[in-house]
């Protein structure tokens, strides 16, 4: 996934506080986000990791491959907030630039304890919904390396970090026996299922179909405990039938004909009609029907001038205006 200087994908989101245990009522939103504001700069708003993704020691320095820390907090109270998250890759590629007259190729060259970085904004409402206590609209820009899967667990050691540290706010009386005891605040994320590969292809227009086959591969390694596990794939350029129902039945077609030969995993790749983009679905090839399989929103911003930075160091005022307009947008969460 590369980033464009024009625009930027976002998922359509939502945020929800939880505790531990689960008897306590967790504190505002608007409480926890100031804790998290205050850690900006400390060393308990960063993690550096080594290659394989773990938790780096203090003492190797060489093992400090990627960082990830929180670089800004923005709160506009009883209204929304901004997470700046910053991510830097000792071990990605020099960036490289080529000349479209000449075709000469420039890269630049790192600097000793540089990594090549990356910014993504989190929007999250201060208003919770209506309907689900503790529950919250946000939206999350997509960014290489920052994944959910890497900024929940940061944002819950975080808040574990400010409960360790606030013990007269994270407390609470038991209302078994009245003790006073501990909790924590923690968060869960989850993007918004709200679209079908049914309703992409309405407007949308199909162009190819992946079929992924597992098969296991005996060799050396398995006296020592490993199995080699190994994959067929098989692409298929959609020619005809590219939109509304002939698009759904040939998909069909090719889920029924893709499960008798094996294959598990289908990738549907289409384009959008309103972001004029190219998307991929990934689908299981056993569900019912493959067209009425949910997945998550993403929505496009874009016409920004100046255009836009790789990595930053304050949350950018042009993506939240253009964040704040989605996320009063009703209809996205519906």
């Amino acid at each position: 996934m590369s980033l464009s200087d024009k625009e930027r994908i976002v998922f359509i989101s939502n945020v929800l506080v939880m505790t531990t245990p689960d008897e306590a009522d967790p504190i505002s939103l608007s409480d926890l986000l100031e804790l998290l504001k205050a850690l900006v700069g400390t060393p308990a708003a960063r993690e550096i990791r080594d290659s394989g993704g773990s938790l780096a020691p203090d003492d190797n320095e060489e093992a400090k491959r990627k960082l990830l820390y929180l670089a800004d907090v923005k709160i506009v109270p009883n209204s929304y907030a901004v997470l700046l998250f910053n991510f830097g890759d000792r071990d990605s590629p020099d960036p490289a630039f080529t000349n479209f007259l000449t075709r000469d190729i420039r890269e630049v060259e790192k600097e000793e304890n540089e990594g090549v970085a990356y910014s993504a904004h989190l929007m999250i409402s201060l208003t919770p919904n209506a309907r689900v206590a503790n529950d919250y609209r946000a939206i999350f820009e997509r960014v290489p390396h920052l994944s959910k899967a890497i900024i929940l667990p940061f944002l819950n050691r975080m808040l574990s970090h400010v409960a360790e540290h606030n013990p007269d706010v994270f407390s609470y009386a038991n209302p078994e026996d009245g003790e006073v005891k501990p909790f924590r605040c923690r968060l869960d994320y989850q993007i918004q299922q709200s679209q079908t590969l049914r309703e992409s292809l309405e407007n949308g227009e199909l162009s190819f179909i992946e079929l992924v086959q597992p098969h296991y591969h005996q060799d050396d390694f398995d006296e020592d405990g490993y199995t080699k596990i190994q994959s067929k794939r098989l692409s298929l350029k959609v020619t005809a039938h590219k939109t509304g129902n002939r698009a759904i039945d040939l998909l069909e077609a090719v889920r029924a004909k893709a499960a008798d030969e094996g294959y598990t995993e289908m990738r549907v790749r289409y384009k959008r009609e309103e972001t004029d983009k190219f998307e991929t679905a990934p689908i299981p090839i056993a569900v019912a029907d493959a067209s009425d399989v949910l997945y998550g929103r993403k929505e496009k911003i874009d016409d920004f001038d100046p255009p836009l930075s790789q990595c930053v160091s304050e949350v950018v005022g042009a993506i939240e205006d253009k964040m704040l307009v989605l996320l009063r947008t009703n209809r996205l969460w519906s």
